[in-house]
């Protein structure tokens, strides 16, 4: 894979950071478990849901962090290797408890305090949650 002349670059960099491909990509496979899951123990304030994989890491406001959405059912089919199988099969059953509706998947956990689930692009008012479809990713199911 590293051999494919794909990129011009020859890695990614950042600062004085500088990773080769393959350092790249060890450095993600060593470290993904570790970042994005939360385990059922996880005692951190800000958790609404365990036993999920995180959406980001270091978001602007940490909150955002803890947030279940659907994003990683799609790293999931891209990127199964980074996945533990314990893992994958409980965050697999909160998807289908939790995120699964009868149109689609939704983009936000129904529990979390920013869900908006009523997509209304014509809302025209002064509610900045939901106006002009604001709430597009705030919970609204996605065919």
């Amino acid at each position: 894979m590293w051999s494919l002349d794909k990129y011009r670059q020859e890695g990614v960099s950042c600062l004085d950071v500088k990773w080769t491909w393959k350092e790249w990509s060890e450095r993600i496979h060593a470290n993904f478990e570790d970042k994005f899951w939360i385990p059922p123990e996880s005692v951190d304030p800000l958790v609404n849901c365990r036993e999920i994989y995180k959406d980001s890491v270091e978001a602007t406001h940490a909150w955002q962090d803890f947030q279940l959405r659907h994003n990683f059912l799609v790293a999931m089919t891209v990127a199964p290797e980074l996945f533990t199988r314990s893992g994958a099969v409980k965050a697999l059953e909160m998807a289908e408890n939790v995120l699964f509706g009868p149109f689609g998947i939704k983009t936000l956990n129904p529990s979390d305090w920013n869900y908006r689930g009523d997509y209304i692009n014509s809302d025209d008012s002064n509610d900045p949650k939901v106006a002009h479809g604001f709430n597009y990713h705030q919970g609204p199911e996605w065919l």
